[in-house]
């Protein structure tokens, strides 16, 4: 059967499971996969398991293999999905589960746009609340409370 992401998944008798059936013909030529280690397709033609198409790669360079980055001498490039260049990982922010998909400049604009948006709303809500308090003050003849209470002074 086809997985969604296009694998073929085969039912191993020697695990009395389904697995996947680049990892089972790994296995039969080059023993156990190592923990951390993936298999992966050289020509990206998931469908074509042949032993001479695949190769192992750690877990890192297999997802940064095929999320679009670059392996330029010793240095990784990814494409920022913000502004879509090509960048040295190292102009990323590190995350926990690795880098942040947006370069440091965009992650930067996108902050000082979220703050700028918070303070701009911020405004918006005190001077609606000021409106709403001079409103308070004023009768139904559109008058304030001042004007009012002088009117009603006794003259001197």
């Amino acid at each position: 059967m086809i997985t969604p992401k296009g694998y073929r998944r085969i039912y191993d008798a020697a695990s009395k499971r389904l697995r996947m059936e680049h990892d089972v013909v790994w296995e039969r030529a080059n023993g156990p996969i190592p923990v951390g280690l993936a298999v992966h397709h050289i020509n990206h033609d998931k469908l074509d398991n042949r032993i001479e198409n695949l190769e192992l790669m750690d877990a890192v360079s297999h997802k940064r293999h095929h999320s679009g980055c670059e392996l330029r001498g010793n240095v990784w490039w990814k494409p920022c999905r913000k502004c879509g260049t090509l960048k040295p990982i190292s102009d990323y922010y590190g995350h926990q589960t690795g880098v942040l998909s947006w370069c440091k400049p965009c992650q930067i604009a996108n902050a000082v746009r979220n703050k700028r948006r918070r303070r701009a709303r911020k405004m918006r809500f005190r001077l609606f609340a000021q409106l709403q308090e001079h409103a308070a003050t004023l009768d139904s003849d559109g008058r304030s409370f001042g004007e009012i209470t002088a009117e009603r002074q006794p003259a001197a």
